[in-house]
């Protein structure tokens, strides 16, 4: 019951109040068990948009398997879509594209953050602070996992797609964290923000078309 009660309390101080809740990453930064919940995220999404879109585009890759002339490509078509179609390489997929996302953008705002800007603490901060903040956006992928995807999505409304109120709630985190964790000076949070708004919606985009992979050859 005590665990329980615990974990409630945390949820409604991450909700609530989250500078008391990077107050602790400020001291004990721990990033493992929040990114290992995020690719958990990440590879249910990736697993569940395949299947909710498998029979959607079943057509889409017939007909690009009658389109070929030799049964030689024939054989290459089928065999690239079952092994990209595989629980596996789905799985692999999922896990390789949200953590270069986020060992890259930890790297960029470390960089910009804990050097340039003189915040101090280390590269383990940031990725705590990345990945503390990354669950708004998470969760709003996971729902668009369960959503049809259309094949001729393209590049900008794919990327609208990626803006949204989670992917602001995650921003609002990221701004929090960093502030706290790094203690970023008033005068300098206006270029940091700036830059950690374009940090959400490139993570956001990287993990959402990822998944989005899937759909397209489910």
């Amino acid at each position: 019951m005590d665990k329980k009660h615990t974990l409630i309390q945390r949820i409604k101080t991450y909700i609530l109040n989250p500078a008391k809740y990077f107050e602790k990453c400020r001291e004990e930064p721990s990033c493992a068990k929040h990114l290992g919940l995020l690719t958990l995220i990440a590879i249910a999404r990736a697993l569940i948009s395949n299947q909710v879109n498998r029979q959607s585009f079943s057509q889409m890759n017939h007909l690009m398997i009658s389109n070929q002339s030799h049964n030689d490509a024939n054989n290459i078509v089928v065999n690239f879509l079952g092994v990209v179609n595989s629980p596996v390489a789905i799985t692999i997929g999922a896990i390789a594209a949200l953590m270069a996302s986020y060992i890259i953008s930890a790297g960029i705002c470390y960089a910009l953050i804990g050097k340039l800007f003189k915040g101090g603490k280390s590269y383990k901060h940031m990725m705590a602070v990345l990945a503390i903040s990354g669950y708004p956006s998470a969760i709003y992928n996971l729902i668009n996992g369960f959503l049809p995807k259309e094949a001729d999505v393209s590049f900008v409304n794919e990327l609208a797609l990626t803006i949204n109120v989670f992917t602001f709630w995650t921003f609002v985190l990221m701004i929090v964290g960093s502030s706290v964790v790094f203690e970023v000076p008033r005068e300098k949070r206006v270029v940091v923000n700036v830059i950690l708004f374009f940090m959400v919606i490139a993570l956001n985009f990287i993990n959402y078309s990822a998944g989005s992979l899937y759909k397209i050859y489910g």
